[in-house]
Protein backbone atom coordinates (compact mmCIF):
# COMPACT_ATOMS: atom_id res chain seq x y z
CA UNK A 1 0.00 0.00 0.00
CA UNK A 2 1.03 3.32 -0.85
CA UNK A 3 1.81 6.02 1.58
CA UNK A 4 -0.47 8.07 -0.01
CA UNK A 5 -3.46 5.60 0.38
CA UNK A 6 -2.11 4.23 4.01
CA UNK A 7 -1.92 8.08 5.38
CA UNK A 8 -5.92 8.46 6.49
CA UNK A 9 -5.58 5.24 8.38
CA UNK A 10 -2.12 5.92 9.91
CA UNK A 11 -2.90 9.62 10.91
CA UNK A 12 -6.35 8.41 12.52
CA UNK A 13 -4.35 5.87 14.28
CA UNK A 14 -2.14 7.90 15.91
CA UNK A 15 -4.10 10.34 16.89
CA UNK A 16 -6.34 8.26 18.92
CA UNK A 17 -2.74 6.62 20.31
CA UNK A 18 -1.62 10.18 21.25
CA UNK A 19 -4.72 10.95 23.27
CA UNK A 20 -4.93 7.21 24.51
CA UNK A 21 -1.28 7.97 25.49
CA UNK A 22 -2.77 10.67 27.89
CA UNK A 23 -5.35 9.39 29.18
CA UNK A 24 -3.90 6.43 30.35
CA UNK A 25 -2.07 9.30 32.36
CA UNK A 26 -4.66 10.66 33.39
CA UNK A 27 -4.09 13.75 31.74
CA UNK A 28 -7.61 16.27 30.95
CA UNK A 29 -7.76 17.08 26.68
CA UNK A 30 -7.91 21.20 26.76
CA UNK A 31 -10.01 22.65 23.65
CA UNK A 32 -8.37 26.12 23.63
CA UNK A 33 -9.54 28.94 21.10
CA UNK A 34 -6.71 29.48 18.07
CA UNK A 35 -7.71 33.19 17.68
CA UNK A 36 -7.27 35.64 20.26
CA UNK A 37 -6.82 39.15 21.02
CA UNK A 38 -2.97 38.81 21.69
CA UNK A 39 -0.15 37.87 19.95
CA UNK A 40 2.02 35.37 21.37
CA UNK A 41 5.34 36.63 21.99
CA UNK A 42 8.21 34.74 20.97
CA UNK A 43 11.57 36.15 19.42
CA UNK A 44 11.85 33.93 16.84
CA UNK A 45 8.04 33.30 15.74
CA UNK A 46 6.05 34.98 13.91
CA UNK A 47 2.11 35.16 14.20
CA UNK A 48 -0.50 35.32 11.71
CA UNK A 49 -2.82 38.45 12.46
CA UNK A 50 -6.53 37.94 11.16
CA UNK A 51 -8.41 41.80 11.20
CA UNK A 52 -7.70 42.45 14.88
CA UNK A 53 -7.52 39.42 16.36
CA UNK A 54 -4.03 36.77 16.25
CA UNK A 55 -4.06 32.77 15.68
CA UNK A 56 -2.14 31.01 17.95
CA UNK A 57 1.24 30.16 17.40
CA UNK A 58 1.10 27.82 20.85
CA UNK A 59 -1.69 26.89 23.41
CA UNK A 60 0.99 28.43 25.90
CA UNK A 61 -1.28 31.34 27.37
CA UNK A 62 -4.73 29.59 27.17
CA UNK A 63 -3.28 26.13 28.74
CA UNK A 64 -1.36 28.63 31.29
CA UNK A 65 -4.73 30.16 32.67
CA UNK A 66 -6.50 27.07 32.93
CA UNK A 67 -3.34 25.80 34.86
CA UNK A 68 -4.02 28.67 37.42
CA UNK A 69 -7.85 28.13 37.46
CA UNK A 70 -8.10 24.26 37.92
CA UNK A 71 -4.19 23.11 38.83
CA UNK A 72 -4.62 19.79 36.65
CA UNK A 73 -2.21 17.97 34.10
CA UNK A 74 -3.21 18.83 30.93
CA UNK A 75 -2.69 18.20 26.99
CA UNK A 76 -3.04 19.38 23.57
CA UNK A 77 -3.56 17.92 20.60
CA UNK A 78 -4.51 20.55 17.62
CA UNK A 79 -3.33 22.90 15.27
CA UNK A 80 -1.54 25.95 15.49
CA UNK A 81 -0.08 28.88 13.13
CA UNK A 82 3.18 30.26 12.26
CA UNK A 83 3.74 33.23 9.75
CA UNK A 84 5.82 32.46 7.02
CA UNK A 85 7.02 28.69 7.80
CA UNK A 86 7.22 26.68 4.98
CA UNK A 87 9.52 23.74 3.95
CA UNK A 88 10.16 20.18 3.87
CA UNK A 89 9.84 20.33 7.67
CA UNK A 90 7.37 23.21 8.08
CA UNK A 91 3.78 23.99 7.04
CA UNK A 92 2.23 27.53 8.33
CA UNK A 93 -0.57 26.02 10.15
CA UNK A 94 0.35 21.97 11.55
CA UNK A 95 -0.40 19.90 14.28
CA UNK A 96 1.03 19.91 17.88
CA UNK A 97 0.80 18.22 21.21
CA UNK A 98 1.44 20.18 24.24
CA UNK A 99 1.22 19.22 27.66
CA UNK A 100 1.74 20.45 31.61
CA UNK A 101 2.84 18.16 34.05
CA UNK A 102 2.18 19.27 37.87
CA UNK A 103 5.51 18.39 40.45
CA UNK A 104 7.27 16.70 37.24
CA UNK A 105 10.89 16.88 37.90
CA UNK A 106 12.82 17.66 34.22
CA UNK A 107 14.25 13.85 34.28
CA UNK A 108 10.63 12.79 34.72
CA UNK A 109 9.21 14.88 31.72
CA UNK A 110 11.79 13.80 29.63
CA UNK A 111 11.31 10.24 30.44
CA UNK A 112 7.18 10.91 29.49
CA UNK A 113 8.21 12.78 26.17
CA UNK A 114 10.33 9.76 25.34
CA UNK A 115 7.51 6.78 26.14
CA UNK A 116 5.64 9.20 23.78
CA UNK A 117 7.98 9.31 20.85
CA UNK A 118 8.16 5.68 21.34
CA UNK A 119 4.96 4.96 19.81
CA UNK A 120 6.70 6.45 16.48
CA UNK A 121 9.76 5.33 16.26
CA UNK A 122 11.49 2.07 16.80
CA UNK A 123 13.52 2.31 20.09
CA UNK A 124 16.51 4.68 19.98
CA UNK A 125 20.00 4.91 21.77
CA UNK A 126 19.32 8.28 23.76
CA UNK A 127 22.14 11.24 23.74
CA UNK A 128 22.27 13.65 26.77
CA UNK A 129 24.06 16.31 26.11
CA UNK A 130 24.29 19.71 27.33
CA UNK A 131 24.24 22.85 25.18
CA UNK A 132 27.86 23.75 25.84
CA UNK A 133 28.91 19.86 25.34
CA UNK A 134 27.17 20.05 21.64
CA UNK A 135 28.87 23.45 20.44
CA UNK A 136 32.53 22.00 22.15
CA UNK A 137 31.73 18.46 20.07
CA UNK A 138 30.65 19.83 16.55
CA UNK A 139 31.69 23.34 16.71
CA UNK A 140 34.99 23.17 18.90
CA UNK A 141 33.42 26.71 20.84
CA UNK A 142 32.14 27.50 24.44
CA UNK A 143 28.58 28.89 23.67
CA UNK A 144 28.85 30.66 27.23
CA UNK A 145 32.12 32.86 26.48
CA UNK A 146 32.84 33.05 22.62
CA UNK A 147 32.14 36.21 21.08
CA UNK A 148 29.80 37.46 18.62
CA UNK A 149 33.06 38.19 16.22
CA UNK A 150 34.34 34.56 16.82
CA UNK A 151 30.55 32.98 15.80
CA UNK A 152 30.78 35.44 12.70
CA UNK A 153 34.52 34.16 12.05
CA UNK A 154 33.12 30.49 12.65
CA UNK A 155 30.48 31.02 10.52
CA UNK A 156 32.61 32.81 7.61
CA UNK A 157 35.03 29.62 7.47
CA UNK A 158 31.60 26.81 6.35
CA UNK A 159 30.64 30.03 4.10
CA UNK A 160 27.58 30.82 6.11
CA UNK A 161 27.99 34.91 5.63
CA UNK A 162 25.85 36.67 8.23
CA UNK A 163 25.44 40.36 9.35
CA UNK A 164 27.23 42.04 12.00
CA UNK A 165 24.23 43.65 13.61
CA UNK A 166 22.87 40.02 14.61
CA UNK A 167 22.89 39.03 17.92
CA UNK A 168 25.02 36.79 19.82
CA UNK A 169 21.89 34.18 19.64
CA UNK A 170 20.85 34.44 16.29
CA UNK A 171 24.54 33.50 15.71
CA UNK A 172 24.73 30.41 18.21
CA UNK A 173 21.30 29.89 16.45
CA UNK A 174 22.72 29.42 13.61
CA UNK A 175 25.15 27.35 14.10
CA UNK A 176 23.14 24.85 15.89
CA UNK A 177 20.84 24.97 13.07
CA UNK A 178 23.36 24.54 10.25
CA UNK A 179 26.73 23.30 12.45
CA UNK A 180 25.31 21.01 14.92
CA UNK A 181 21.71 19.50 14.03
CA UNK A 182 22.92 18.00 10.61
CA UNK A 183 25.13 15.60 12.80
CA UNK A 184 22.97 14.58 15.23
CA UNK A 185 21.26 10.64 15.39
CA UNK A 186 18.81 8.50 16.99
CA UNK A 187 17.30 10.42 19.66
CA UNK A 188 19.28 13.32 21.40
CA UNK A 189 18.67 15.30 24.47
CA UNK A 190 19.90 18.74 24.54
CA UNK A 191 19.57 20.88 27.46
CA UNK A 192 20.73 23.57 29.84
CA UNK A 193 20.88 26.23 27.62
CA UNK A 194 22.24 29.71 28.15
CA UNK A 195 20.21 31.58 29.86
CA UNK A 196 19.37 34.40 27.28
CA UNK A 197 17.59 31.90 25.65
CA UNK A 198 15.08 31.37 28.24
CA UNK A 199 12.08 32.81 27.03
CA UNK A 200 9.58 31.22 29.09
CA UNK A 201 11.33 28.69 31.39
CA UNK A 202 13.29 29.05 34.84
CA UNK A 203 16.62 30.36 34.58
CA UNK A 204 19.72 29.21 37.87
CA UNK A 205 22.69 31.21 37.43
CA UNK A 206 23.61 31.27 33.64
CA UNK A 207 21.38 28.53 32.21
CA UNK A 208 17.60 28.22 31.00
CA UNK A 209 15.96 25.45 32.77
CA UNK A 210 14.81 24.24 29.20
CA UNK A 211 15.67 21.30 26.63
CA UNK A 212 15.11 20.11 22.88
CA UNK A 213 14.65 16.94 21.62
CA UNK A 214 16.11 15.55 18.42
CA UNK A 215 15.27 12.51 16.74
CA UNK A 216 17.67 11.69 13.78
CA UNK A 217 17.87 15.13 13.07
CA UNK A 218 14.63 16.50 13.82
CA UNK A 219 13.98 18.77 16.26
CA UNK A 220 11.27 17.18 17.78
CA UNK A 221 10.59 18.64 20.70
CA UNK A 222 11.29 21.55 23.41
CA UNK A 223 10.39 21.32 26.93
CA UNK A 224 10.77 23.77 30.02
CA UNK A 225 10.72 24.21 34.02
CA UNK A 226 8.40 26.96 33.53
CA UNK A 227 8.97 30.24 34.61
CA UNK A 228 5.93 31.44 37.25
CA UNK A 229 7.12 34.85 37.97
CA UNK A 230 4.93 37.23 36.11
CA UNK A 231 7.39 40.46 36.80
CA UNK A 232 10.10 38.19 35.17
CA UNK A 233 7.86 37.07 32.32
CA UNK A 234 7.19 40.68 31.81
CA UNK A 235 10.75 42.04 31.69
CA UNK A 236 11.46 39.65 29.16
CA UNK A 237 8.52 40.42 26.73
CA UNK A 238 9.36 44.15 27.23
CA UNK A 239 13.08 43.35 26.41
CA UNK A 240 12.01 41.39 23.13
CA UNK A 241 12.57 42.84 19.46
CA UNK A 242 9.01 42.78 18.39
CA UNK A 243 6.51 44.72 20.04
CA UNK A 244 2.99 43.21 20.77
CA UNK A 245 0.79 44.49 23.38
CA UNK A 246 0.91 42.14 26.72
CA UNK A 247 -1.97 40.02 27.70
CA UNK A 248 -1.85 40.63 31.18
CA UNK A 249 -4.39 37.35 32.16
CA UNK A 250 -1.78 35.67 31.11
CA UNK A 251 0.84 37.27 33.19
CA UNK A 252 -1.65 37.18 36.44
CA UNK A 253 -2.13 33.24 36.21
CA UNK A 254 1.55 32.40 36.61
CA UNK A 255 1.84 33.21 40.26
CA UNK A 256 -1.55 30.92 40.24
CA UNK A 257 0.13 27.92 38.50
CA UNK A 258 2.04 25.06 40.65
CA UNK A 259 5.71 24.22 40.19
CA UNK A 260 5.48 22.47 36.80
CA UNK A 261 6.81 21.34 33.68
CA UNK A 262 5.85 22.08 29.73
CA UNK A 263 6.54 20.76 26.81
CA UNK A 264 5.52 20.77 22.77
CA UNK A 265 5.96 18.35 20.60
CA UNK A 266 5.69 18.73 16.42
CA UNK A 267 2.74 15.81 15.78
CA UNK A 268 3.74 16.41 12.11
CA UNK A 269 7.27 15.61 12.12
CA UNK A 270 6.70 12.31 14.38
CA UNK A 271 4.87 11.03 11.50
CA UNK A 272 6.82 11.83 9.39
CA UNK A 273 9.71 9.51 11.13
CA UNK A 274 6.70 7.02 11.08
CA UNK A 275 5.80 6.96 7.32
CA UNK A 276 10.02 7.90 6.05
CA UNK A 277 8.33 10.45 4.83
CA UNK A 278 10.39 13.57 3.25
CA UNK A 279 8.08 16.15 2.98
CA UNK A 280 6.06 17.37 5.90
CA UNK A 281 2.86 17.82 3.19
CA UNK A 282 2.72 13.86 2.48
CA UNK A 283 1.54 12.90 6.13
CA UNK A 284 -1.42 15.23 5.01
CA UNK A 285 -4.49 13.20 3.48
Amino acid sequence: MSLESNILFLRSTMLEAVRTFFYQRQCFEVDVSILKPFADIDTYIEPICVGKQFLHTSPEYEMKKLLAKYKKDIFYLGHVFRKEEEGKKHKTEFTMIEWYRIGFSFEAMIQEILALIQLFTKEKHVNLLTYKQVFEMFVKIDPFTVTKQELLKKLHTFSIEKSETLTKDDLLNLCFSFLIEPKLSDITIVYDYPATQAALSQIEGNIAKRFEIFVDQFEIANGYKELLDPKEQKKRFLGYKKSYALDEAFLDALSNIPECCGVAVGFDRLMMLLAHANHIQDIYP
